[in-house]
């Protein structure tokens, strides 16, 4: 799918993923050497993973499917890019996609020429469209969502009123605040007609030009779809993918400190700018900047008019360059160069966040986003449970008399940290079972004494997954925390990221200079010897979901891998028996009768919400309506409690007061958080009167 895709529900600031197709690498490379190069990383994968991964899959027909359901899935997520007669060009590989290096070379090459060919017929009809007038009388709308692969009739009709709604989008976005109604005049139709037109014919040239790497993209999307279909959580990566997935368990990168994103007039804006950041320190890059142009020492200038967004995130924390020149409009009109040293920076989204909630009781309130880790260039290394334990010494300070520990959409990160931090609230004794399919070992805190053992409450969710998962489970089965919310993902298995070696005739291997892989080696297990594979850590007190989320489980994959339980004598010290029924009672009752819970969880996305209005007066009405029920679905209630920040305020975060405020605001009404604290209000109420 080409870079051009703009996506509407982002910009609307839904909660839908944001699928940026990315640029093709440039270069030329000889077509015998990539179909070597392929074929070398094939082999490679296929024996790595039949020597390393915990339960490999059989070579068969039924792999090969799912690795061409991997791979179109990869090049055509939505399925509005290929039209019928294309998938009929490739359906023969199918059941054979992996089966051998003849159908390998084939589906590459076939699967490059009928990519081409499309992107090539949709410069041709984006270039038509955007050369005539287009009429904004017309009622007609746009669908979000297709019904299953379009004909070429289907196909050029979506992707005209796809660039319809760019063009509508920009012109509601630029609209003069001061009128009345949305009926922007000819003149600034035409420009933004034009303008839209030409980013999007111009990207698409982009690729096109450097055809001759379409094989090579497509080869590397095969790499990533034959890991995948090893099951979900395998991958490939090139050196600059492992970079950027170690980055996010890292609590430091280097970085200039920049986040972008293409907004709707096709052009690269900064969206946020770190705190602290080597652009930051510059003063003189700001939110709203637009970025027309890089320099640096290997390159003399870099437009990015014809860039991906993916492609011009890669150039700017490009491993390679420390120092690079950015060309900037101000929203002003002003243009000024910047230059920037890339420095490191805290991973924002890798740090723990500590506060009282304090009402009828003082809750402790903690959110851990990832299980991260320290730099390794460091003196000491410091995890997140080094941050937690300093979090929960602060917190003790204040007096609190609970803890309510926020999982919600952890993803996990490193199963050591989520040890480390199940050890800081139990005493000695085994916390998992790790398996590598043949031994099984034993995960202790090796550590007597605990930092905090006062009641605990672990909030989950559905993307609560891994690391979280491990954490959440050891103190269950201890007895040790409430776990309140939804099931979690139900991932328990273990990866790890080695690079790809080279299996030679004499046994012996060699790295592959610039690949990696990450296989799935191991899996944990409960103390117990009872896996949550696919099923996930069960709530003690499971919580209303506005939305059912099976979809995105782990269980929703079809190679998921399947793991049983085990047996495995380990020592454990459970405490005693939570009042979980009596807890369960009150939580339902109060709920029963809160009218903030009162939904309904079945609502899916109707017909009318899957089409956009292409008129100026249906476009208006459709945008106006949306910006009303996010007015309209702020709730008010009485406070529970008052939230109080016991975040340590470096000086640069002294500037982001507002967004402190917009936090606590936001803790003190979010459903799940009060009704914790409503749980715990209840658990400390029973043990006064035991």
């Amino acid at each position: 799918m080409p870079s051009l895709i703009f996506n509407f529900n982002y910009a609307k600031g839904w909660l839908l993923p944001c699928i940026l197709w990315p640029v093709l690498i440039l270069s030329s490379l000889n077509t015998l050497g990539q179909v070597d190069s392929l074929e070398l990383k094939v082999r490679s994968i296929l024996n790595m993973a039949r020597d390393f991964h915990f339960l490999p899959p059989h070579n068969d027909s039924v792999f090969s499917q799912r690795l061409y359901d991997e791979l179109m899935q990869s090049l055509d997520q939505d399925g509005q890019f290929f039209t019928q007669k294309d998938l009929k060009q490739v359906l023969p590989y199918q059941a054979i996609a992996a089966r051998n290096a003849q159908a390998r070379q084939s589906l590459v090459q076939t699967l490059s020429e009928v990519y081409r060919l499309r992107l090539q017929a949709l410069e041709s009809l984006l270039e038509a469209e955007s050369q005539k007038p287009l009429d904004f009388s017309i009622r007609e709308q746009y669908r979000i969502e297709t019904d299953g692969i379009l004909e070429e009739t289907e196909w050029k009709e979506h992707w005209r009123k796809y660039y319809k709604m760019r063009v509508l989008w920009a012109l509601y976005n630029h609209q003069d605040t001061a009128a009345q109604s949305f009926n922007p005049d000819p003149e600034t139709k035409l420009h933004w007609q034009k303008y839209i037109g030409e980013s999007m014919v111009c990207r698409l040239r982009n690729d096109l030009d450097h055809y001759e790497a379409l094989e090579r993209y497509i080869q590397e999307q095969y790499l990533k779809a034959l890991a995948k279909a090893l099951d979900p959580h395998s991958a490939y990566f090139s050196s600059s993918a492992r970079q950027g997935f170690q980055n996010s368990l890292s609590q430091n990168e280097l970085s200039y400190g920049i986040e972008l994103f293409r907004n709707a007039d096709g052009e690269i804006e900064v969206a946020y700018v770190v705190p602290g950041s080597p652009a930051w320190q510059s003063g003189k890059v700001n939110e709203g900047d637009i970025i027309l142009g890089l320099s640096s020492e290997a390159s003399d200038e870099d437009a990015l008019a014809c860039l991906g967004t993916a492609e011009v995130r890669a150039l700017i924390e490009s491993a390679d360059e420390d120092e690079t020149k950015f060309q900037l409009r101000k929203q002003s009109g002003e243009k000024l160069e910047v230059e920037l040293t890339k420095d490191y920076i805290a991973v924002e989204e890798n740090h723990v966040e500590s506060f009282v909630l304090e009402g009828e009781r003082k809750i402790g309130y903690i959110y851990l986003p990832s299980f991260y880790v320290g730099d390794e260039f460091a003196e000491s290394v410091q995890g997140c449970a080094v941050d937690v334990s300093n979090a929960l010494i602060r917190l003790k300070r204040q007096g609190v008399e609970a803890l309510i520990m926020d999982l919600r959409d952890n993803g996990g990160g490193a199963m050591y940290e989520a040890l480390r931090l199940a050890g800081i609230f139990v005493d000695y004794g085994a916390l998992s079972i790790y398996s590598d399919g043949e031994e099984h070992q034993t995960l202790k805190d090796m550590d007597r004494g605990v930092i905090y053992d006062q009641p605990l409450v672990i909030l989950q969710n559905a993307f609560s997954a891994s690391a979280s998962e491990l954490f959440a489970a050891a103190l269950q089965d201890r007895n040790r925390a409430i776990i309140v919310g939804q099931p979690s993902y139900g991932k328990s298995t273990v990866q790890e990221i080695v690079p790809l070696f080279q299996y030679h005739e004499n046994s012996d291997t060699t790295v592959i200079p610039g690949s990696f892989i990450k296989l799935s080696t191991a899996a944990f297990y409960r103390v117990t010897g009872a896996s949550h594979q696919a099923q996930g850590v069960q709530p003690d007190i499971e919580l209303p979901s506005l939305y059912n989320y099976d979809a995105y489980r782990e269980m929703a994959y079809p190679n998921y891998i399947r793991v049983d339980s085990i047996k495995k004598k380990t020592y454990y010290f459970p405490e005693a028996a939570l009042p979980l029924d009596e807890l369960r009672e009150s939580s339902a009752r109060r709920i029963q009768a809160d009218s903030l819970w009162q939904w309904d969880s079945s609502e899916e996305l109707d017909e009318a919400g899957n089409q956009i209005p292409l008129d100026l007066k249906g476009f208006s009405a459709y945008m106006e309506e949306d910006e009303n029920w996010e007015e309209t679905s702020e709730q008010n209630w009485e406070p529970a409690y008052e939230v109080h920040s016991l975040k340590y305020l470096l000086n640069y975060r002294l500037a982001k007061e507002e967004e402190g405020l917009s936090i606590k605001a936001t803790i003190a009404e979010d459903l799940y958080i009060r009704e914790s604290f409503f749980i715990l209000n209840d658990y400390l109420k029973i043990k006064s009167k035991q």
